[in-house]
């Protein structure tokens, strides 16, 4: 498990060579995707695992209104909650292998999510055609104020006089957001009880006190905590967040938990044409490294990130073989 931690670091610096240099990628990359006069009536469609207005969605529409200008055509975002992104997995195999639907997929799904399955009800190496990568987002482990939980001490202490009389939310069975929370549980020892939210955020219940606890995006929670509505616990990231400086992170709070792969990429069916995967990739990583993209990423708090087809199937590759065999160790499983 520690591999993936000096790997996450690895790839967070290359990262940051990357960005600086964004406007020079951003040049070389545009000068790959043709202006091309055909067109089409029907618009690429990008389907997105998640409900509409959680990260994914975000990230997948920020994305499309880019990609549009890159390709001189209509991009646009489309939500398929559901099934912990089978629903969106099942369409997208269904369609041709022609550029018309792709889908932006989140580490859980690109990587352990099969895992979860006695079955796997696909592989993400043989099942999809990588394009490309897109962002990395840390996660925040927020408390609701009516919890009394403020520190992860305070979390520890609770969980441990009353194991499983504490909640904590996520997107749905086996989302990142779960497995995070199952990754704290196991290097804590303690016991929590899940209550999914496969097709919406758990906002409204966090803030009512009906739930104790939630990992999930900076972007999401971070409103609510600087309007005293939730209590940021711990960041779920390498180093401190910016947009909060004095939250430690789960390490520097005493639980030394490995990183939940928590980042997008676009794949499309299996079996797309070479030059189609070509000119989406050099789209994407143009949209990506353009100064527009990149700032309103910012304001969601993540981080750009750009790979061509062979950098996302290493990706997914390497982190399923680090968190498939976690999955089936504490026994998570849907069917």
């Amino acid at each position: 498990m520690r591999r993936i931690l000096s790997s996450e670091a690895g790839v967070r610096s290359g990262i940051g060579r990357r960005t600086l240099g964004a406007a020079v990628i951003g040049g070389t990359l545009a000068r790959l995707v043709p202006a091309r006069a055909q067109t089409s009536d029907h618009p690429i469609r990008i389907l997105v695992p998640g409900a509409p207005s959680t990260q994914p969605d975000l990230v997948a529409r920020i994305l499309a209104e880019e990609m549009g200008r890159q390709l001189g055509r209509a991009v646009v975002a489309e939500p398929r909650p559901g099934g912990n992104g089978i629903v969106a997995v099942n369409a997208l195999r269904q369609q041709q292998p022609d550029g018309g639907v792709l889908m932006l997929g989140g580490g859980s799904v690109l990587t352990y999510n099969p895992a979860l399955y006695a079955k796997p009800p696909y592989d993400p190496l043989r099942d999809f055609s990588a394009i490309g990568l897109v962002a990395n987002s840390p996660m925040f482990l927020v408390a609701s104020r009516r919890s009394g939980i403020a520190t992860v001490a305070d979390l520890l202490e609770k969980a441990r006089a009353r194991p499983e009389a504490l909640t904590f939310a996520s997107g749905g069975y086996g989302h990142s957001t779960h497995l995070a929370m199952e990754m704290l549980c196991d290097v804590a020892g303690i016991r929590l009880t899940h209550v999914p939210f496969p097709t919406r955020s758990p906002l409204p219940e966090l803030l009512s006190g009906a739930i104790d606890l939630a990992t999930g995006p900076v972007s999401s929670s971070l409103p609510s905590v600087r309007a005293g509505e939730l209590v940021a616990v711990a960041a779920l990231a390498p180093g401190r967040v910016p947009a909060l400086p004095g939250i430690p992170t789960l390490r520097e709070a005493g639980l030394d938990c490995p990183l939940v792969p928590v980042w997008y990429a676009v794949v499309g069916p299996a079996g797309m044409p070479e030059e189609i995967t070509a000119r989406l990739s050099a789209a994407i990583g143009a949209a990506v490294a353009s100064p527009g993209m990149q700032a309103r990423m910012a304001d969601l708090q993540i981080t750009p990130l750009i790979g061509n087809p062979a950098q996302v199937g290493e990706k997914i590759r390497t982190e399923a073989a680090a968190w498939s065999p976690f999955v089936r160790k504490i026994g998570l499983s849907i069917g």
